[in-house]
């Protein structure tokens, strides 16, 4: 790490884990390197919830996603006590995976709790293609080559990742695949991924009897966010832990720490992988250690539905889009791009969503207006008209 990268890691810790921010009990070896810990200040504890009966507790904030790509971030965040790193196979074809692995080099291995999933790219197509697709996907191999990219003989949670079907979730070989990577040791907890017909995966995996973990889409701007809050609790009182995912509602919220509180208000959640692009993200994020109450602007921005609503690029991935469209567009996967792009910044995934669609060549300009009423309320063809560019985007604009 360079000199100046060194000060301004430095200058962080001082100023975001000392003061308003300062919710993380601070290792001793950094207390004594910061001004406010010579005075006397005293560190402060930061909360912790069981990952259901796993016998795992970790902090309520977590890190992960395919958006965070600065080793400086992930070490500043582990020194702010933070001890869960989720990745996937999905993020830029596993080189997330490896920047994972870069981050662990030098630490002890039971200093962090490691997650990865398997993503199952299941494509568009009927329910039976995809049921096709999914029993062709070899959980086993998946994990032999995450493991060899993070460079790890384990990871502490292994999921099987992006399951939108109630079937697909309780598919008898892969079920079988992670309890024999767990009787391997690759993986000391399995679970899935959801961020589709969340609450429906949900509740199959808690009749499936295998997961231990369930990584769920769950933030205040969901439509169906009740439906998934009771599916949660569910799988809560049976004893599988909760992490949420998308808490940001598409990056791209009033206020970003209000939308982390909120997911995080709900008791049977045990952490949340908000969106940490840089140091300002992680500094906003890391009160919530502290004190989930809202202050009364954060109060207010949750309950400003037509602020929300003007500003959301969030895609609720409901698909209620797709038989509404008579020219049978994918404006699923273009909304979804749509939010990787303008809300999380992330064009390599925004590229990756809609690799089989060609934006900048739809029938969509056709249409005097667009006969889609989306859940989340947007202008369909309007946002499609504003991924055109993204086709021509460099490789070297993606990472």
């Amino acid at each position: 790490m360079s000199k100046e990268r060194r000060l301004n890691r430095r200058e962080f810790l001082r100023k975001g884990l000392s003061g308003a921010a300062g919710a993380a009990v601070i290792p001793s070896f950094l207390l004594e390197k910061t001004d406010d810990a010579k005075s006397g200040q005293t560190s402060k504890k930061i909360t912790t919830r069981p990952l259901g009966k796993t016998g795992i507790r970790l902090p309520i904030l977590s890190i992960g996603g395919g958006t965070c790509w600065d080793k400086n971030i992930y070490a500043a965040a582990i020194d702010a006590g933070i001890k869960h790193i989720d990745t996937s196979d999905l993020y830029q074809n596993g080189n997330h995976e490896r920047l994972v692995g870069e981050v662990m080099k030098g630490r002890k291995r039971d200093s962090m709790i490691i997650a990865t999933s398997g993503f199952f790219r299941l494509g568009r197509g009927s329910r039976d293609d995809q049921i096709q697709r999914a029993k062709q996907i070899n959980l086993i191999k998946a994990m032999e080559a995450s493991l060899q990219r993070l460079g790890l003989d384990y990871v502490d949670i292994y999921y099987m990742g992006g399951i939108a079907d109630r079937d697909i979730a309780l598919m008898d070989e892969h079920l079988t695949a992670l309890q024999k990577l767990k009787k391997e040791g690759k993986a000391r907890i399995i679970g899935i991924t959801t961020h589709s017909n969340e609450s429906v995966v949900v509740r199959a995996a808690v009749e499936g009897k295998v997961h231990e973990v369930i990584m769920v889409q769950y933030n205040h701007l969901q439509p169906n966010k009740d439906d998934v809050k009771g599916a949660i609790a569910s799988a809560a009182q049976a004893g599988l832990g909760i992490v949420a995912m998308k808490t940001q509602a598409g990056g791209k919220v009033p206020n970003h720490t209000a939308a982390l509180k909120w997911v995080l208000q709900d008791q049977n959640v045990c952490t949340a992988v908000p969106t940490m692009k840089n140091l300002d993200e992680l500094n906003a994020h890391l009160p919530v250690l502290e004190k989930l109450d809202f202050t009364p602007e954060e109060k207010a921005a949750i309950e400003d539905k037509k602020l929300a609503s003007a500003m959301t690029v969030f895609c609720a991935n409901c698909e209620q889009c797709l038989p509404q469209c008579p020219k049978n567009v994918d404006a699923a996967s273009l909304m979804r791009s749509y939010m990787y792009a303008y809300g999380h910044k992330n064009l390599w995934l925004a590229q990756e969503t809609i690799k089989a669609v060609d934006p900048s060549n739809l029938p969509c300009s056709d249409c005097r207006s667009c006969s889609i009423k989306c859940t989340m309320g947007f202008d369909v063809k309007h946002k499609v008209m504003e991924l055109a560019w993204l086709k021509n985007v460099p490789d070297e604009f993606l990472a």
